[in-house]
């Protein structure tokens, strides 16, 4: 009786040790309750103008995403960095010792999602062998999250993750217009903006571009004037005789200052079961669907903007 007793506290023993690890694992998977578009979108583009892009900026240097900045992905550091650097620092867009101050593409990305499913094992589901701009939708698809989708094969909507498919670039799509164009919440050099991509026929001049353009102008004023003329220098960098021997360099920065049409990037889709549109800002005109969420943070402070 004493050997079968043994053997069954060995059971319940291992059974408690099984559950246990798989309720440690259960914030891997989509969380229990949706969190609405907007809001998504929202505290996105609350984002805008707030940190200097730089390269590793907000993963953690051993691997994986940062693990101190709980709630706000811009911590009071890189804001403060941004002020006081940001005309400095024009191309840091590749160094890595600046991780703290700086925020690049799948950093930012990945912290506005932890930052927006705050319970959620961030830590397991874009750990070190999941990190980088072209593994972030994968990573939430094999955790039932979404649906990635190949470049080409759907139409984006607002609330997507465009990614290019080997590693290069992320963006949360905000806005899409009627010429194919789309506009963009995005770390690139030399911040974090929105920008809107070139029309599906390849016209850099696309309504997303006006669209951007004019929304920072509006909003971010100084920020547009601090920046004057930065993708002027991009090019010429692009341009010059050392990029010949650097082509990875020129190659992201090409990227970076031309953009590519949104049918050329990958999509990652979050299903209804966590991001639901009840505010219906999908089936909105883009001029509407950006008056929306750009002004979002002053809505939830009750705050009335003067623009």
């Amino acid at each position: 009786m004493k050997k079968i007793g043994k053997r069954v506290s060995v059971i319940f023993c291992g059974l408690f040790l099984v559950i246990g690890s798989l309720n440690c694992n259960v914030f891997a998977g989509p969380p229990e309750s949706p969190v609405e578009l907007y809001d998504f979108l929202g505290r996105s583009c609350h984002r805008v103008a707030q940190a200097i892009y730089g390269w590793g900026g907000g993963w953690d240097p051993n691997g994986g995403v940062e693990t101190t900045q709980l709630i706000d992905p811009v911590s009071p550091e890189r804001q403060a960095f941004y002020q006081q650097n940001a005309s400095a620092t024009v191309g840091m867009q590749y160094t890595f010792g600046l991780r703290a101050q700086c925020m690049d593409c799948s950093g930012l990305t990945a912290n506005i999602c932890r930052s927006t499913w705050p319970q959620s094992d961030w830590g397991q589901i874009l750990g070190p062998q999941r990190m980088g701009s072209h593994r972030i939708g994968p990573s939430l698809e094999a955790d039932g999250w979404g649906q990635v989708c190949p470049h080409g094969t759907a139409a984006p909507a607002p609330g997507d993750l465009a990614f290019t498919e080997t590693a290069g670039h992320i963006a949360i799509v905000v806005a899409c217009c009627s010429d194919g164009s789309v506009v963009l919440l995005e770390s690139t050099p030399p911040r974090i903006a929105l920008r809107g991509t070139p029309s599906t026929s390849g016209r850099r001049a696309s309504e997303a571009a006006a669209l951007s353009e004019e929304f920072m102008a509006r909003y971010h004023p100084g920020d547009c004037e601090q920046f004057r003329g930065w993708e002027t220098q991009t090019l010429w960098l692009v341009n010059n005789p050392w990029m010949d021997d650097h082509p990875q360099v020129r190659d992201t920065l090409s990227l970076f200052c031309h953009h590519k049409a949104i049918n050329e990037y990958a999509l990652f889709k979050f299903n209804q079961r966590v991001v639901t549109d009840r505010t219906g800002l999908r089936r909105m005109d883009p001029r509407e669907v950006m008056e929306r969420v750009v002004t979002w943070w002053a809505a939830q402070r009750g705050e009335a903007l003067d623009h």
